[in-house]
């Protein structure tokens, strides 16, 4: 993980991890930053790999989480509800995060307001296994500060103010 100079500074590990904790939880938030990173093994830390010793791609969101419309949702430990949490996505999540970009127009790197939910457990490839985790994602283009989105949609530049007459100037007519 990157870490901002602030954060170095301050000694700071980034933001707190989001979890969706049972079937129903919703995730409603703004992402503030996406970008790809090594997924990691949870009980040891270390990268996953591919069999050829690659290691394996995740998508990485930290999102400005909207705590009165989500539901179930923690960060890091304990009852903290930070205003910044990062999602470490694992497959289905990206697939879900992936078909709502699609279904929306947009890529990734457009996208501002997010929903994820997470819906029921789906059945283990191997009963060994662990239930997958299924979920469902919406997404919207961000949108640029208020007061800008007009000027992004005119169909014309604004002409640009007129010129102030010269001192001593003004009321008289040149020819």
């Amino acid at each position: 993980m990157v870490k901002s100079v602030d954060d170095l500074l301050e000694g700071s590990g980034g933001n707190p991890y989001i979890k969706l904790n049972y079937p129903g939880a919703k995730l409603v938030g703004e992402v503030v930053d996406a970008r790809v990173g090594v997924e990691r093994d949870y009980d040891t830390g270390q990268p996953v790999t591919w069999d050829d010793g690659t290691p394996k791609q995740q998508l990485v969101l930290d999102i400005r989480i909207d705590w009165e419309r989500s539901v179930g949702v923690t960060t890091g430990k304990g009852d903290e509800q930070a205003e910044i949490g990062t999602l470490y996505c694992k497959w289905l999540q990206q697939q879900a995060i992936a078909q709502a970009c699609k279904a929306a127009g947009v890529k990734m790197s457009q996208v501002g307001p997010i929903a994820l939910v997470r819906l029921e457990d789906g059945t283990p490839s191997n009963p060994k296994r662990k239930p997958p985790h299924q979920f469902a994602a919406e997404v919207a283009r961000r949108t640029a500060a208020p007061g800008v989105d007009s000027l992004l949609g005119a169909s014309e530049p604004a002409a640009p103010p007129a010129a102030a007459p010269a001192p001593g100037k003004i009321g008289r007519a040149h020819v």
